[in-house]
């Protein structure tokens, strides 16, 4: 099943609204709601930035034109320690706020050095896991198993870390690494030449020059890696870790993207971020908004600024709003990445044992459970997507029947347009999160139950969803998903600074 990742950029919300053209005044309406709404979450929910300059600061910078591509900061300063004003067009528009990093938070939860149950320490482990901090992980489950040697969760997981880091490096699969490169055709020579990085795991194609880039990938798809395995492990879900490197291809811009997908023949998916080619098993992204790699920040300039993904310090607003964006860009590309990386790890892991056994909206809402990309940082598993949540706000306040929850079942307009097929993304995303929070055994018995009975068809695997939930009618199923979906978004508004 070829598959793409929807653009859901905040710097291109036009796609949504081209989506009105449809032909129905309601849905129409819907869409307009969506484009206010998710125009709204691009500024409301904007990455927050970590700054150090004499004790950890945040600065919340939020899109007010995108399409331009400048960003503004709230608020007047407070004069904390360390604070930075920078101005735009004259204006004071930072505002200084303590706060503490994702990892900061994690390490408020662990388990002291003397703990002796080693239940605390595997919730620790697992949680560390689930975040994208697989290397923090390797922690909990050392001390999970000095307690309780013998914890079977634990025991599978932590073989399953140790092979995927310290194993012997895989072998590349060169056909592939040649075909790509014959059918790419000008992105193989000149000064647009393809360099390789290779890793354990996987091979990185990249522009000439982009080093920095390719390295930050690679670490990337090292950690999405890492956690997807590391996860169904510790479901006791049989993966394979592939015997051959999984190979990654980062296009320079838009533009070198989509001469790449109409060579290949996937001109559907022109409009996407991301692309999984699973005849090739190659992953596509470009460089969100055409930035230019080598013009981003990476590390010390004149003294004036750094960027390490958990700190900057800049004393200039322009190179502030370089970073600004340089964040947004990498949350985009990360995502699409780390999107793509999953549906290529299904394929290759044998967590699908054949093509097409699992539904689309399966597909889809499972890679988005892996997507989100949070303070710069990669989130691990299950965090909430804000451009997704907002679509889903949308659809779900609407009055009328718009996508209704069976067709969703039924793989129904995933491939109509741009507008629907986000509805439905969106819709699968959060059948899969609840899932995942709120009945994980059922979500595991349904993965379990697909790859024991195989089913051949739309209709099949509808029918075996059915089969599974006969006691609980499709409305009393969705009225139940819709309202937990609602209550975990309060929450998060309810935590948002």
């Amino acid at each position: 099943m070829v598959r793409g990742t929807p653009n859901l950029t905040c710097a291109r919300p036009s796609r949504i609204a081209g989506g009105r053209q449809i032909g129905r005044a309601w849905m129409g309406v819907l869409l307009g709601g969506i484009v206010t709404t998710l125009t709204a979450a691009c500024r409301a929910h904007a990455e927050d930035v970590v700054f150090t300059e004499g004790g950890r600061l945040r600065i919340e910078a939020r899109w007010r034109d995108p399409q331009r591509g400048w960003l503004e900061l709230q608020g007047p300063p407070r004069g904390a320690p360390g604070s930075i004003e920078a101005k735009v067009s004259g204006r004071l528009v930072a505002e200084v706020r303590e706060v503490a990093t994702p990892d900061q938070l994690l390490e408020r939860v662990r388990p002291r050095a003397d703990e002796s149950d080693a239940g605390l320490w595997y919730e620790w482990a697992w949680r560390s896991l689930t975040a994208g901090r697989p290397d923090w992980a390797g922690e909990g489950l050392t001390q999970t198993l000095r307690i309780d040697p013998d914890h079977p969760p634990a025991v599978r997981i932590a073989r399953t870390l140790e092979t995927w880091f310290q194993e012997e490096s895989q072998p590349t699969d060169e056909t592939v690494v040649d075909t790509l490169a014959a059918v790419l055709g000008p992105l193989s020579s000149g000064s647009q030449r393809l360099e390789r990085l290779e890793g354990q795991r996987f091979v990185v194609l990249h522009p000439a020059g982009w080093h920095a880039e390719a390295r930050r990938r690679l670490d990337l798809l090292d950690r999405v890696g890492a956690t997807f395995l590391g996860v169904w492990a510790g479901w006791d879900l049989k993966v394979t870790i592939p015997t051959r490197k999984a190979v990654h291809l980062i296009l320079p811009d838009a533009a070198a993207y989509r001469r790449a997908l109409e060579t290949l023949g996937a001109s559907r998916f022109i409009g996407s971020q991301g692309y999984y080619d699973p005849r090739r098993r190659v992953a596509f992204t470009h460089a969100a908004g055409g930035a230019k790699v080598g013009e981003t920040p990476e590390g010390r300039r004149d003294g004036s600024e750094t960027f390490g993904g958990d700190s900057i310090v800049v004393n200039d607003a322009t190179r502030l709003r370089r970073l600004l964006a340089e964040i947004e860009r990498r949350r985009v590309v990360d995502s699409a990445a780390a999107h793509e990386t999953i549906h290529q790890l299904v394929d290759l892991t044998g967590f699908e044992p054949s093509p097409g056994l699992f539904p689309q909206w399966f597909h889809e809402g499972l890679a988005m459970l892996f997507e989100t990309v949070e303070d710069g940082r990669w989130s691990g598993v299950g965090a909430i997507p804000a451009a997704r949540a907002a679509i889903w706000r949308a659809w779900d306040a609407s009055p009328a029947d718009i996508a209704p929850f069976a067709g969703l079942l039924r793989d129904e307009g995933f491939e109509k347009s741009d507008a629907h097929a986000l509805i439905r993304y969106a819709q699968a995303w959060s059948l899969v999160d609840y899932l995942w929070l709120e009945r994980p055994a059922d979500l595991r018995d349904f993965i379990d139950l697909t790859r024991s009975q195989r089913p051949a068809s739309q209709t099949e695997r509808y029918d075996l969803w059915r089969t599974m939930f006969d006691a609980e009618t499709l409305p009393h199923f969705e009225t139940r998903w819709r309202q937990a979906t609602r209550q975990r978004l309060g929450r998060l508004e309810s935590h948002r600074p």
